[in-house]
């Protein structure tokens, strides 16, 4: 990326613009209609919103041209979205652990069409399901993603080392502390986002999460991964037909998600045990989802089987790994 110093300008100017948009929209629409208890984003309801303001201060019309405006920003969002989610195929498909035919480019603007159209194609059958699914499908991983994303600077920067950095390279602004700052942060934020979101949302996320691990091992040995582009810097463990480490990192995530799970259970009880019982009973009515208590017991359990597992499998990686490295040495 030529100049990257250009993001944290761009970002200093960008995130204000984008907090003043939502606040004095909100500040105004308060200070000329009021009711502040009965604002939502509900219409249905019979609550006072932005559309409310207008159509009280200018006219009925205005409600309609306020639809018109939500769909266009929705629409815009959504365009984003499909435009940055589709490069996680593009991204994977590039490092061998999918299909090279999802790495394909338009010939004039470098776009990976192929992408965008199966992230779009995905969506579309994705919208007959509840919304509720695709959200406890879509938090976990999303939050996981941006929890790694920023642990994976870290590791980074300490692999290469400073003389070895290309120019090229955003540079990280406060030393070691700021660097320890970027990357520890956003990611002890993802794990507290996902623990308030909800102990329904917590409990289906988090058990979705090992499918991750599921589906980098199909892929990995379907598709060879960063071995076959380079097979002395990225070799194969033959005993396991994994990357070298992989096994000790699978087990270090299992001792994670273990680990996660249990800590959860006096936290949720704490945060939601108030009012949790009553509210996930109304809102689910039957069902383990419905009973709180049942849910932090499946937590628990969860939790305790996740640990001993992952502890058990960063054992066995330790050791085969151990016999891969001394036959590379060797």
């Amino acid at each position: 990326m030529e100049n990257p110093q250009l993001i944290p300008k761009a970002t200093i100017i960008s995130l204000p613009l984008v907090t003043l948009t939502y606040v004095l929209p909100t500040l105004a629409g308060l200070a000329s209609v009021g009711n502040w208890e009965n604002w939502t984003t509900d219409g249905a309801t019979g609550g006072v919103g932005y559309s409310t303001v207008l159509t009280e201060n200018i006219g009925p019309y205005m409600g309609l041209f306020f639809c018109v405006v939500a769909i266009a920003s929705n629409l815009a969002i959504f365009n984003s979205q499909i435009a940055s989610g589709s490069r996680g195929f593009f991204v994977l498909s590039d490092a061998n652990l999918f299909s090279r035919f999802m790495s394909k480019v338009s010939k004039n603007k470098g776009v990976p069409y192929v992408s965008i159209l199966v992230y779009s194609a995905v969506t579309i059958l994705l919208l007959k399901y509840d919304f509720t699914a695709l959200v406890l499908l879509e938090v976990a991983f999303s939050l996981g993603t941006y929890a790694l994303v920023a642990l994976s600077l870290l590791r980074i920067r300490k692999k290469i080392p400073l003389e070895q950095r290309d120019k090229a390279l955003f540079k990280v602004p406060g030393g070691k502390l700021g660097l320890k700052y970027c990357g520890y942060t956003p990611a002890a934020a993802a794990a507290f986002v996902m623990l308030i979101n909800g102990t329904d949302y917590f409990l289906g996320g988090i058990m979705l999460l090992p499918l991750a691990v599921v589906f980098y091992i199909f892929f990995k040995k379907c598709y060879g991964g960063f071995y076959k582009e380079n097979p002395v810097l990225y070799p194969i463990n033959p005993a396991t037909g994994l990357a070298a480490g992989d096994i000790v990192r699978i087990g270090v995530f299992g001792l994670f998600v273990g680990v996660y799970s249990m800590i959860s259970v006096p936290f949720l009880r704490w945060y939601e045990g108030g009012w949790g019982p009553e509210y996930y009973a109304q809102t689910y009515g039957t069902g383990f989802l419905s009973d709180f208590d049942c849910m932090l017991n499946i937590l628990l359990i969860y939790g305790i089987v996740m640990t001993l597992v992952g502890a058990a499998v960063f054992a066995v990686g330790r050791k085969k790994d151990h016999c891969l490295a001394k036959e590379l040495v060797s």
